[in-house]
C-alpha cells in the first residue's frame, strides 16, 4: 500500500520532497530527520502524524492539502491558483470563495491523477478482474480456524497457478506476525502482501472468504484473507483502487460473506467491477 499512497501523495502535494516509504518499525528505529508523517494508522511520534487512506474522494483530498500547508506555513505557495481568483473576482462577484477554491483544486488534483495515470501506461490500466480469477477465491465455514491455516489456503492458488513462490507464505507470516502490520482495508479484509523480490513471479490477487471471524495476531480479526501479488509494479493502481473502494462497501461485502461458493463470490466481485461503483 505504501507505493500507491506515495504516488497519490506527491499528486497532492507536487511541493514537499517526499524521503521515501517505510514500515513502523523502521520508523521507530529511524533516525532521519523528517518534518511530517504520512500513514495510514497513527504512529508514536513527536512529528505531525497525518493519516491517509488509498480511496480518498476528492473533497478529502482538499482538506488534506489545506490542512497540512496550513500546518507547515505554505498556504501562499499556490500562487497560481491565488492569481487565478484574483481573475474570477475581477470580473465577476464571487459570494463563497473558500468552496471555489476548494472546487478549483479537486478539478486541479483530478486532472493530475489522469495525467499521471496517463504516463504510467497508454492504455487502460488492468480492473481487479484481470487479477482474481474464479479459482483463485475459496468459501470456508469453519469456526475455529488457525489464522495461518487461513493464509495458507489463501495463497494456495496463487501458488499453484505459479504466481509466487512458497517462500512467499512465510513471507506473509512474518509480516502479519509483526506488531507494526497493518495491511487491512476496511474493517473485514487483510491484504498480506509483499515486493517482488520476495518470492512473486507473476501478477494476481486471491481470496479467502470466512464465515465466521479468522483471529489474527494483536487482537485483530478479518473475515476476508485477499492476498496481493503485484510483479509488474506500474499497472496496478486501478485494481487496488477498486479494492479499496469494495472493502468499504458494506452491502457489496455483506454479499460476499454470505455466499457459499467461489462461483456466487465471483459473480458478485465481476458485477461490482462492471458497474463501476
Amino acid at each position: 500500500m505504501s507505493n500507491i499512497l506515495i504516488k497519490i501523495l506527491k499528486n497532492i502535494f507536487p511541493e514537499i520532497s517526499f524521503l521515501g516509504t517505510m514500515s513502523s518499525r523502521e520508523f521507530s528505529e529511524s533516525d532521519h530527520d523528517f518534518n511530517i508523517v504520512f500513514s495510514n494508522m497513527p504512529l508514536k511520534t513527536k512529528l505531525r502524524n497525518y493519516i491517509v487512506k488509498p480511496n480518498m474522494t476528492s473533497s478529502e483530498k482538499t482538506t488534506l492539502r489545506y490542512r497540512v500547508l496550513k500546518d507547515l506555513g505554505l498556504e501562499k505557495v499556490d500562487y497560481q491558483l491565488n492569481a487565478l481568483l484574483n481573475l474570477i473576482a475581477k470580473y465577476t462577484k464571487v459570494d463563497d470563495e473558500a468552496k471555489l477554491r476548494n472546487e478549483i483544486i479537486s478539478i486541479l488534483l483530478s486532472d493530475s491523477e489522469k495525467n499521471d495515470r496517463k504516463s504510467e501506461d497508454t492504455g487502460k490500466l488492468p480492473n481487479l478482474l484481470s487479477y482474481i480469477k474464479e479459482k483463485y477465491i475459496k468459501v470456508i465455514s469453519s469456526k475455529k480456524t488457525d489464522w495461518k491455516d487461513a493464509l495458507y489456503q489463501a495463497l494456495e492458488p496463487l501458488i499453484e497457478d505459479n504466481k509466487v513462490e512458497d517462500q512467499y507464505y512465510f513471507e506473509l507470516v512474518d509480516q502479519i506476525s509483526n506488531r507494526y502490520n497493518y495491511s487491512f482495508l476496511g474493517q473485514d479484509m487483510a491484504i498480506p502482501h509483499a515486493v517482488p523480490e520476495k518470492g512473486i513471479k507473476d501478477d494476481g490477487i486471491s481470496l479467502l472468504i470466512s464465515h465466521y471471524p479468522i483471529k489474527l495476531p494483536y487482537g485483530k480479526k478479518v473475515r476476508i484473507i485477499a492476498p496481493i501479488a503485484f510483479f509488474h509494479m506500474d499497472r496496478y493502481l486501478n485494481a487496488i483502487n477498486q479494492l479499496a473502494n469494495l472493502s468499504t462497501n458494506d452491502r457489496e461485502i455483506n454479499k460476499l460473506l454470505n455466499t457459499n461458493t467461489s462461483e456466487q463470490a465471483f459473480t458478485i466481485l465481476k458485477e461490482y467491477v462492471e458497474r463501476g461503483d
